[in-house]
């Protein structure tokens, strides 16, 4: 049904080009034209009796007043009745009359049209991505948790009112089943003592007083939708709540204001750093909010549970809550259009955590080529062991470095792992991430392309990209890098000299270049040359499984891949070929996996903080000796499809070497 109004709805809205106003008048025009249809469709305005009324006066407060002419003195919006001529009201005429679209809808369809169309560029740019319906559903459901039938609920980040519109819904069924309320009773009480929210947007708090008094079956003014900024502005609320849901905006460090990230790090410095998320501060100032005992619910970007600068998020969580529910999407973006992967946390304010909790985790196992997304919010309803594992984990079990929200087979087998592992990777290599020029298209040429001769050929080296990378192997490079870096002068490089003064404005732009850090024409971020020109392990920032490879040629690339250098004095019995083999086996991709961040719904992230976490066995000689006669390494660049992986005597190597039962085979396998 809403696909089909949203269709029928642009469609018109298209034709629309009678107005000759800006943006935000064409807004307001569109949102009364949303709000009267709402109110014929579903006789709540007789059309033909109120049509000179609404002309002359259309406004909000006059389309209102049409509906109810008991309406208050309280004024929704102050304005001034645009001036509609006879085209425009023509169109009006018909936008209303032609299809009843919104017979017997939830009035929350005005906001689906506002997000989806009115305000879809707004969305991408500010960084708000609005809750889908369902979604907002199963988070209302949460508010069963508190205790008692009288509380308080607010939404910080309101925006058009998804939330508030389904804990409406939900508390109007509940009430009217569970008391003797009547329903102008409860719609009264739900608008005036219950529900409140913030937004910083005033156009998106009107659409949700819109929403929630549309709900009703006369005119009641929403008390508690106010416009403001929940995390710098003194609270405009008078009390405490019981209940705080939102899904707050996902903004990152590099999207916000210098000004105001300052005055965020003075005010929540206990969970926000520079590179932390927005959504980080919405946490702390709900908690400051919240009575106790109070119910949270957001979702929010499931990056915080394994992020390096989420840990103070994560300890202060730790410290404050007592964590209830988290449904984890796994990397299914479940909000459409939205490059973020949700969660879902259900916490409750407490000031003493009891030693037993436990937190209940559900967490989606859809296939891989996401065919069954739109079942997604189905199976949370009613649970589906086909798409949503369900385990529990003790609070206490998890880490302020990264939660690891394992179910018991995957708890075991990473438990006999790292039980059997003496050594961290970091204890066997350094990391270090490859060179970032600051203008691939100056320094990086094809292979037989280069544009100038060089007097010293030894400046021209490999260069990898992270499609260059297989598992366990390299392709051969096809780019050549010009390493500005080992020039004593430039001048000594005539051609290249000239070449490169053509991009000399550009390159002097650079930051580095600006402050006199390095010369114009070095690369922005060359790295160590010994780190490069030496054997050494190599992987992509982001793959869908372990692709790890041994270089013995000495190869550069760019920053979408990191190096690993074994620690001279600290091998052990390892050398480079044997370690890519434990890394890139099965037993190895199943165990990073396991506390990897991922990135939608096949993508992992080999940040170099998660990667050096895995543990290693300190393997003797003559098993060093034994990886390497079970697996097919290949050295340098020759490769043959055939002999691409780890074989899978390795893998069964590694299995017995673990002591993994069949159950935890069959789960790595699977």
């Amino acid at each position: 049904m809403e696909k089909k109004v949203i269709r029928a709805i642009e469609a018109k809205f298209k034709k629309f080009d009678l107005l000759d106003h800006e943006e935000d008048s064409r807004l307001f025009f569109l949102l009364k034209c949303l709000l009267l249809k709402y109110l014929v469709n579903n006789d709540r305005i007789d059309f033909l009796e109120n049509q000179g009324s609404i002309r002359n006066v259309f406004t909000f407060d006059g389309i209102l007043k049409s509906w109810d002419d008991q309406k208050n003195a309280q004024s929704l919006m102050t304005e001034d009745p645009d001036a509609i001529d006879d085209s425009q009201w023509q169109w009006i005429i018909s936008f209303i009359e032609d299809f009843p679209l919104f017979e017997g809808t939830n009035p929350d369809i005005i906001a689906y049209i506002y997000e989806k169309i009115l305000m879809k560029h707004y969305r991408k740019q500010h960084g708000v991505f609005y809750t889908p319906r369902q979604i907002a559903l199963y988070m209302a459901s949460y508010q069963d948790l508190i205790e008692g039938k009288a509380y308080t609920a607010l939404d910080p980040a309101c925006g058009s009112g998804a939330l508030l519109s389904a804990l409406y819904d939900h508390l109007f069924k509940k009430l009217a089943d569970e008391s003797q309320m009547e329903g102008a009773q409860i719609h009264r009480y739900l608008l005036t003592q219950v529900l409140n929210g913030c937004d910083q947007d005033a156009l998106a708090c009107l659409v949700t007083k819109l929403v929630l008094i549309l709900k009703g079956s006369s005119f009641v003014a929403p008390t508690g939708i106010l416009q403001g900024d929940f995390l710098l502005d003194q609270s405009p609320f008078g009390h405490d709540f019981d209940l705080i849901i939102a899904n707050p905006p996902y903004v990152g460090h590099k999207e916000i204001d210098r000004d105001y990230m300052k005055q965020l790090k003075e005010k929540f410095a206990s969970v926000y750093t520079d590179k932390s998320d927005l959504s980080y501060c919405f946490v702390y100032r709900g908690w400051q909010l919240l009575k106790e005992n109070g119910l949270m619910v957001y979702i929010t970007s499931r990056y915080f549970m394994e992020a390096y600068n989420g840990k103070k998020l994560r300890q202060f969580i730790a410290g404050h809550f007592e964590m209830l529910h988290l449904t984890d999407f796994n990397g299914h973006r479940v909000i459409k259009g939205v490059g973020v992967d949700p969660a879902i946390v259900v916490l409750a304010k407490k000031d003493h955590l009891a030693q037993s909790h436990q937190l209940v985790v559900k967490r989606f196992a859809l296939p891989r080529d996401g065919s069954q997304i739109d079942d997604v919010v189905a199976a949370l309803f009613i649970n589906d062991a086909k798409l949503v594992e369900s385990f529990s984990v003790r609070q206490i079990d998890l880490s302020h470095q990264c939660w690891r929200l394992y179910k018991p087979v995957t708890k075991s087998i990473i438990d006999k792992i790292e039980k059997r592992s003496s050594l961290a990777l970091s204890d066997l290599a350094e990391c270090f991430q490859g060179i970032i020029t600051g203008c691939d298209k100056a320094f990086v040429f094809e292979k037989d392309q280069v544009p100038f001769d060089l007097t010293d050929q030894i400046l021209l080296k490999p260069w990898l990209k992270s499609k260059d990378l297989k598992v366990g192997s390299l392709l051969p490079a096809q780019k050549l890098l010009i390493y500005t870096d080992q020039l004593d002068r430039l001048e000594h490089e005539p051609q290249l000299l000239e070449y490169l003064n053509a991009f000399k404005d550009r390159l002097s732009n650079r930051r580095e270049c600006r402050t006199g850090i390095r010369p114009w024409y070095f690369l922005q971020w060359g790295r160590k040359r010994e780190n490069f020109e030496t054997t050494k392990i190599v992987f992509p920032y982001k793959a869908s499984q372990n692709r790890f490879a041994v270089d013995h040629q000495g190869a550069y690339f760019s920053a979408d891949i990191y190096g690993l250098k074994l620690i001279p004095l600290l091998k052990r019995n390892y050398h480079e070929d044997a370690l890519t083999a434990l890394l890139n086996s099965r037993v190895y991709d199943y165990y990073f996996k396991s506390f990897a961040k991922k990135l939608g719904n096949d993508l992992y992230e080999y940040y170099p903080n998660t990667v050096m976490q895995l543990k290693i066995p300190d393997f003797n000689p003559q098993q060093i000796i034994q990886i390497k006669e079970k697996t097919g390494i290949l050295k340098g660049y020759s490769r043959n499809d055939s002999d691409e992986g780890i074989s899978e005597s390795l893998n069964h190597y590694l299995y017995q070497f673990f002591d993994l039962s069949d159950e935890e085979i069959n789960e790595i396998e699977r």
